[in-house]
């Protein structure tokens, strides 16, 4: 289960992407999505990122 979402959060975020750079359909709405997306990817790895290397620490 967790292989298909992940496929389709990623086929999203893909068409996501086309649509900002090629189409320009909801640019306004498109580039907040793409924010949001980026924005909880960069803390999500920043936390995930943090808790390894105080795990090698220890």
């Amino acid at each position: 289960m967790k292989r298909v979402v992940a496929w389709l959060l990623l086929a999203g975020f893909v068409l996501l992407l086309v649509n900002i750079v090629f189409i320009h359909l909801y640019m306004v709405q498109s580039l907040t999505v793409y924010a949001i997306v980026a924005l909880t990817y960069w803390f999500l790895l920043r936390k995930d990122f943090n808790s390894k290397k105080r795990d090698r620490e220890e």
